[in-house]
């Protein structure tokens, strides 16, 4: 007999090649995953696995059998979420992983109403700025900063957040104050920087926009460092407007090129719910996803898309 379990097993030991992380992953013993799939096998009469002391390959059969598996499991999973839709609240324990900074000024805010709309909800929240596989760790959705471009899972566009440039008067007072975005080029700047590219600065005013490619001695992928540095007068930095807020208050920090706003980049300055692409949002997940966006509209939080280029 062909069990719902087995297929599942299956599919995760096809894409990831391991059997520990299928145990790992399902709660159950390696012999468990061994003993399921070696039924399922008899059970489609093709050995579906190739195992070797070092690795686990797809036979000729389990190659043409995964994409069927693939979207039984998709089957189930949305007919599940529909009737979950149609027949339950929102309950059940929500893992949600998330970068520290942005998530602290932004999403933590929310929670509070969220649980007090929803108290048959729980929140498993962990803080990573590390891009961590959902289906391995077994979180239920992630908030990532930038769409990754991703086949295997949906992005969906969150709210997209504003920065300011700014430095310190330490250090606009030892280099001068820059007028004009070209002016940067001669600047020590602070760019966010997580995949290791080029990062482009945009600025439009008047309905011109102009980039720059910020160069200086220092980068990081940690907003809150970059806050640190700028605060230290190491250079100049776009910075979300909501994280330095006090300190262009009380004059710590100076807003730089304040004649030129700053262009919301879709990569940069947008946070993304992201979800395995096999799933349906749950009750719990969308609920919260609402909430979250609704409590960014009720406080002005929420930028618009970018302007078109000139």
């Amino acid at each position: 007999m062909i069990t719902l379990q087995a297929v599942q097993l299956f599919v995760h030991v096809a894409e990831h090649s391991t059997f520990a992380s299928a145990a790992t992953r399902f709660g159950v013993t390696p012999s468990t995953v061994t003993r399921q799939i070696q039924q399922l096998e008899v059970a489609l009469g093709a050995r579906l696995l190739q195992r070797s002391t070092r690795n686990v390959s797809l036979t000729e059969a389990g190659r043409h059998y995964l994409p069927h598996a693939q979207a039984l499991l998709e089957a189930h999973e949305s007919g599940s979420a529909v009737l979950n839709q149609l027949t339950q609240r929102p309950s059940g324990t929500l893992r949600l992983t998330a970068p520290l900074v942005l998530t602290t000024l932004y999403i933590v805010p929310a929670i509070p109403s969220f649980l007090k709309k929803y108290p048959t909800v729980k929140i498993d929240l962990q803080l990573s700025d590390d891009y961590l596989n959902l289906i391995d760790v077994g979180f239920d959705v992630a908030i990532r900063q930038g769409n990754t471009h991703d086949s295997s899972v949906v992005a969906r566009t969150l709210f997209r957040f504003d920065r300011s440039l700014c430095a310190s008067p330490a250090y606009l007072a030892s280099h001068g104050i820059p007028t004009t975005p070209e002016d940067l080029k001669n600047h020590d700047c602070i760019p966010y920087n997580r995949t290791n590219r080029d990062m482009v600065w945009q600025f439009q005013k008047n309905g011109k926009r102009e980039k720059v490619v910020p160069t200086g001695h220092l980068q990081s992928n940690c907003i809150s460092s970059l806050k640190q540095l700028t605060l230290a007068g190491l250079g100049i930095c776009r910075l979300p407007n909501k994280l330095i807020q006090n300190e262009l208050s009380t004059g710590s920090l100076i807003r730089v090129l304040p004649d030129w706003q700053s262009v919301v980049d879709d990569q940069l300055d947008t946070l993304y719910a992201v979800y395995p692409q096999r799933r349906l949002l749950s009750p719990k997940v969308a609920a919260f996803l609402e909430h979250v966006q609704q409590y960014l509209r009720d406080n002005n939080l929420v930028v618009p898309p970018p302007p078109p280029s000139q």
